[in-house]
């Protein structure tokens, strides 16, 4: 259901304390980082479909997460 959704809608919906799974191997990696930065101690996002990303990449989005961003393969 998120996956589909736009960018600016799921920060919105992060900046406000939501949180949810979704399958993320399709996002880019600046709008994951974006995403993690809006829910960045506020909710909790689990990204599913990340095993084929780079390291760097991984830990761009968990930085900007701040402990809520949770990665699944």
């Amino acid at each position: 259901m998120f996956e589909t959704r736009d960018i600016n809608d799921l920060i919105r919906l992060a900046n406000a304390g939501g949180g949810w799974e979704m399958e993320a191997g399709l996002k880019s990696t600046n709008d994951l980082v974006r995403l993690a930065n809006a829910a960045g101690g506020k909710g909790r996002l689990v990204l599913s479909g990340m095993a084929m990303r780079p390291n760097d990449d991984l830990i761009r989005i968990a930085n900007a997460g701040k402990g809520s961003v949770f990665f699944k393969p």
